[in-house]
């Protein structure tokens, strides 16, 4: 008989640790998205909303389409300005000096 092999847990069947970002409001485990970073407490990906923002839609339009608060959305702006590629960061920072956002 054969064994079936999971990705993300060793022999002894424990789950690798959770990894949190922004004081835990991102966060990356094995088990949800295949560790893919989401916003916590959701299935979410972090930079979905971020690149809604960027596509050009209102923070409030794009909470209400994910059911998710405004600082969620926020959150995941953060995310992306913090953690996203040089191209990404370039596109945010414009998309935000053209809605006179400053300060996240």
């Amino acid at each position: 008989m054969s064994r079936k092999v999971y990705p993300y847990f060793g022999l002894d069947r424990k789950p690798h640790a959770v990894i949190r970002y922004l004081g835990g409001r991102v966060t990356s485990d094995p088990r949800i998205r295949f560790g893919a970073r989401c916003l916590a407490g959701t299935r979410i990906l972090a930079k979905s909303l971020a690149y809604q923002v960027l596509a050009g839609d209102d923070a409030r339009t794009v909470s209400l389409w994910f059911e998710v608060t405004d600082s969620q959305v926020k959150t995941s702006i953060q995310y992306m300005a913090k953690y996203g590629s040089a191209k990404e960061k370039d596109r945010l920072a414009i998309r935000l000096q053209q809605d006179g956002i400053t300060n996240l």
